[in-house]
């Protein structure tokens, strides 16, 4: 089973709890300003998910802002283009192949995809849905970051232009929390001037509309980085796998209970963490900002959650 990206706000947070280590760039780190964390609910409405494809789709998509509409890298597609797995644009049920290829991506909220390529380097197409699907330009890495793309574990685009990226070289905290290095790109068109290493290791990395970066490390620990580059830690209770930050202020994440298919699906409700209560899991979860919420399972079959 494979194993996208959530966040809490503050307010979920009571008490007064100490930890140490965590997301750091290797030295321990102590805080004492992190709380227990608030009941699970359940919702009672029963959950709907709509299937859409069932071919070859890999664990990277992303929701467009026009409804029940998305991208996806499939990997059933030869011959595979250069630089990865051909793109597909999934319309009302219908996918049309972008030319491209690329083995990770995200879309801005604007409708601007960034993705990281095997033959070197990340690209953004700021023309996706036009006819032909827009041209690609490629960002260049300066020559202290990783050249070749496939260093790039995960890409996450914010709504205002932050790129996050997770990188190949890991670090770890005292109590084993850590991941992959990140990066952010904060630079204009082709620019390699505005590259900046964060301090912290993750596993899984999403931007919410605010330009506030999330993520889930090695045990399972959610944490939120603010645009002041402040981190804070948000939970630490269900083994959290994949996190993902809607534009609309929805908020979800896979955690470590087993589903058909997958993980079991969980909600941020304003409260408290809620579980959606599906008995379908899934192994990768991407939220859009018109309130579909996008997954696939271990089978690599792609549904679309048609409300949040």
């Amino acid at each position: 089973m494979s194993a996208s990206k959530y966040i809490l706000p503050a307010a979920l947070l009571t008490g007064a709890a100490l930890f140490t280590g965590c997301f750091n760039d290797g030295s321990s780190v102590t805080r004492s300003d992190e709380g227990a964390l608030a009941p699970v609910a359940a919702l009672t409405a029963t959950p709907s998910w709509t299937f859409i494809e069932a071919t070859g789709f890999l664990p990277a998509f992303t929701g467009s802002t026009l409804a029940n509409s998305g991208f996806v890298l499939d990997s059933n597609i030869f011959p595979r283009p250069v630089g990865g797995y051909a793109l597909k644009r999934i319309y009302n049920n219908t996918a049309t192949v972008i030319p491209g290829g690329l083995v990770d991506l995200d879309i801005t909220f604007k409708n601007v995809i960034w993705g990281t390529s095997d033959q070197g380097g990340v690209f953004f197409n700021t023309a996706p849905l036009a006819p032909g699907g827009g041209t690609w330009a490629q960002v260049t890495t300066p020559d202290y970051y990783p050249k070749n793309g496939s260093d790039f574990r995960k890409i996450a685009a914010g709504p205002t232009g932050a790129i996050f990226m997770l990188g190949k070289a890991t670090v770890y905290g005292a109590n084993g929390g850590g991941g992959h290095v990140i990066y952010q790109y904060s630079g204009s068109g082709t620019s390699s001037s505005s590259w900046t290493l964060i301090p912290g290791g993750l596993m899984d990395i999403d931007v919410d509309a605010n330009g506030s970066l999330f993520g889930v490390n090695s045990i399972g620990e959610v944490f939120k980085r603010t645009s002041l580059g402040v981190w804070s830690r948000l939970a630490y209770d269900r083994k959290w796998k994949k996190i993902t930050a809607g534009g609309n202020g929805a908020l979800y994440l896979l955690s470590g209970e087993i589903r058909t298919g997958g993980y079991a699906v969980y909600k941020w409700d304003g409260a408290s963490f809620v579980n959606t209560n599906s008995a379908q899991g899934m192994t990768e979860i991407q939220s859009d900002d018109v309130g579909g919420l996008w997954g696939a399972n271990e089978n690599n079959m792609l549904y679309w959650y048609n409300r949040y």
